[in-house]
């Protein structure tokens, strides 16, 4: 089979079906195959026919939007209302608060927080709706931009990279997912852009575009500035080595003021951080952070091998872009500043990745925003292959095709469009409207759903008889949001894990408690037992309210039941859509101090 006939789009819908069926073991149906076949062979005649102008990159942002809708719908956790939340106290009350309205920085993404606030603020507005679609048109631009600063990276055939990142199954599952992930993605991209600009020898308006983007980057996510400063690093390293741009800058001394930029922006960052809530990084941070540890580094290793494991195609591309950008940065070597750049960013991120111990979400959230680096230095290492460069370039956009369709039925928490719409239809007529589409067509959301109800209605009648209500759990998403909007200032959230609230880390009692990337590793046994128990030494009274998940008549239940709580809701087994995903289990439970009308069914 000639390069000709392989990268036709014909030929492209077959090697996709085929591959999809090979891969899932016969189980990837119609409403999943025939959809990427249209994509693969869509990305193949997109490729093959290069269009000029901005109609090509158009096309590729408008090809990964279709392939996000039809395959996840909605994607990710419920993590991104905690987000969600700081932005509606920033537009409604004119302060970045959390859910108890103290100053508590509980969102790790400030950027996000400023860029939904201003939208939240509009009449008739429902922020969850306007986050996701935040997220996925900043997925869309991150495709743009990658197809137009290519040609600094030393990449021929930009369009060909943007197709590729655009169809990457993690990025277009994460443009769905509401986070920062596809936001960040953007930023470091175009930072990477500006950084090369100043390498470059750029003047006023390069290093003016450069600071604001830094300052953009350490808003966007809270280890931003150490993945500027060892990119930083590793650019000394390679410029003391004799590398250089093609312009020849001796760029040692405008990667120490690019360092000292990103230092002092950040200081000035951390300075109203202090003075506004007390610390210096937003609180989860104070709940995950652990200093160098061997067992995250292990741990994070452990993470990328799975990643790059589930995803041949992925490690493929890590596998050209790491030795595209070795030989970026090797001693001697030319190469544009926006190439250098794009490669200690590259070495940067990955090295957070290991150290920070990875991330417990599906599709490689933390390696997302580094893929759009990955992709352009991957497509570099192809610049000698005239003819041979499209060819890959399209194999690779179809394995990635291939990929969507594995994970989507086997990782995804969202549904194939047809199913999420006849999910959205029958959550809606059981719960009522009050929820964005980006909850009901999502499998996480919608195990939440009856919970958000139920609570509201417990929390409702203790009000009646007292002026606040405390509540425990461990999960800070998408039920306290709603129901800190019906109730804010009259529920007080103690979390768990203290990611939304710092009852425990600022408490002396938890100091030697672990940290993990989920936040405190806080067990029931240890808040309600002991002498004293951790709520009684940190002066946390015994809340009215406690909801977890669990199966029911877990271990919990019966500990809180001997504590003197009732069970006033719980639920089991298994949220499933027809076209499968990953497994999100119904098991969830309500329990109250005493007992109330409606209890223990």
């Amino acid at each position: 089979m000639n390069s000709a006939r392989l990268a036709s789009p014909i030929a492209a819908a077959l090697v996709v079906v085929g591959g999809a069926w090979l891969a899932s073991g016969g189980r990837a149906g119609t409403a999943a195959l025939l959809p990427a076949a249209v994509i693969g062979a869509l990305a193949s005649a997109l490729i093959g026919a290069a269009p000029r102008g901005r109609a090509g990159p158009l096309a590729a942002a408008a090809l990964s939007v279709a392939s996000g809708a039809w395959f996840y719908a909605a994607a990710g956790r419920d993590d991104v209302h905690i987000t969600y939340w700081v932005a509606h106290a920033l537009a409604t009350r004119g302060a970045p608060l959390n859910l108890n309205l103290d100053w508590v920085e509980q969102s790790s993404s400030l950027l996000q927080v400023l860029l939904l606030a201003p939208l939240a603020a509009l009449p008739g507005a429902d922020l969850v709706t306007l986050g996701g679609a935040l997220a996925v048109l900043a997925g869309a631009a991150t495709v743009v931009f990658t197809a137009s600063i290519a040609p600094r990276v030393g990449v021929r055939h930009g369009l060909a990279a943007a197709t590729v990142l655009g169809l990457a199954p993690g990025f277009t599952y994460w443009s769905w997912g509401g986070l920062e992930t596809s936001l960040a993605a953007l930023v470091l991209c175009a930072l990477v852009a500006a950084c090369g600009a100043v390498l470059d020898g750029g003047g006023r308006r390069a290093w003016a575009a450069t600071a604001a983007l830094l300052l953009a980057f350490v808003m966007v996510r809270p280890e931003a500035l150490f993945v500027v400063l060892a990119a930083c690093a590793a650019l000394a390293v390679a410029v003391a080595w004799g590398a250089r741009s093609r312009a020849g800058m001796p760029t040692l001394s405008r990667v120490a003021a690019l360092g000292a930029l990103a230092v002092l922006l950040f200081g000035l960052l951390a300075a109203w951080r202090h003075h506004a809530y007390g610390a210096f990084f937003p609180q989860p941070v104070a709940a995950k952070a652990a200093g160098l540890d061997p067992d995250r580094a292990l741990a994070g290793v452990d993470y990328l091998g799975a990643l790059l494991g589930a995803s041949p195609t992925l490690a493929v591309v890590l596998l050209a872009a790491t030795g595209a950008g070795y030989a970026v940065l090797r001693p001697g070597a030319r190469a544009p500043g926006c190439a250098m750049a794009a490669a200690a960013f590259l070495a940067a991120s990955l090295a957070f990745v290991v150290a920070s111990g990875g991330d417990w979400m599906e599709g490689g959230r933390f390696v997302v925003p580094l893929l759009p680096l990955a992709v352009l230095l991957a497509a570099r290492a192809l610049a000698g292959l005239r003819r041979g460069a499209p060819l890959l370039l399209s194999l690779a956009a179809l394995g990635f095709v291939v990929e969507t369709v594995i994970f989507a039925g086997t990782q995804s928490t969202g549904a194939l469009l047809p199913h999420a719409l006849a999910q959205a239809r029958a959550a809606r007529a059981v719960h009522g409207d009050g929820f964005s589409w980006f909850e009901v067509a999502n499998r996480v959301h919608l195990r939440d759903i009856p919970v958000v109800r139920r609570l509201d209605a417990v929390v409702g009648e203790r009000l009646a008889t007292q002026p606040q209500v405390t509540v425990l759990s461990a999960q800070m998403g998408m039920v306290p949001y709603h129901l800190a909007r019906h109730y804010a200032g009259r529920v007080r959230f103690v979390d768990r894990r203290a990611l939304a609230s710092a009852d425990f880390t600022r408490c002396a009692a938890t100091r030697d408690v672990p940290r993990t990337w989920a936040g405190l590793e806080l067990d029931y046994a240890a808040l309600f037992l002991g002498r004293p128990g951790l709520l009684e030494a940190c002066g946390i009274a015994r809340p009215d309210v406690v909801f977890d998940l669990e199966a029911p008549g877990g271990p919990v239940q019966r500990l809180l039941e001997r504590q003197g709580y009732v069970i006033v809701y719980r639920h089991g087994g298994v949220i499933t859509t027809p076209g499968g995903g990953g497994e999100v289990l119904a098991d969830q439970f309500i329990a109250v101090r005493r007992a109330v009308p409606g209890a223990a069914r």
